[in-house]
């Protein structure tokens, strides 16, 4: 699920069961580095999530968009647009730039 950008921080930090700590996205649970020492975890970081073909059927939903819509946006046919985000594929760079933008 992608998200708005949201900035962690040490008070994002938790200990787990294994020992360590982990810099850990109070939304979507993404984790970003681990440490046996509290002190070595980073000071920061940012996280928008993991994009998703879920997100990526909303964004075309939310924007009214279709793939021939999408095509004549970045110069590729309908066909190849429908091609590049099938569910069994991952996501094309160019669809995780517009969903990317569309959440942040």
């Amino acid at each position: 699920m992608i998200h708005h950008k949201e900035k962690l921080d040490q008070t994002d930090i938790v200990k787990k069961d294994d020992g360590l700590y982990w810099l850990e996205c109070p939304i979507c649970g993404k984790d970003y580095g681990c440490s046996e020492d509290y002190d070595m975890m980073p000071v920061f970081a940012v996280c928008h999530g993991t994009p998703t073909h879920e997100d990526w059927k909303a964004y075309k939903k939310e924007k009214g968009l279709t793939n021939y819509d999408i095509a004549n946006i970045i110069g590729i046919t309908p066909d190849s647009v429908k091609n590049q985000t099938q569910s069994n594929k991952d996501l094309p760079k160019w669809a995780i730039s517009m969903l990317y933008e569309w959440k942040n």
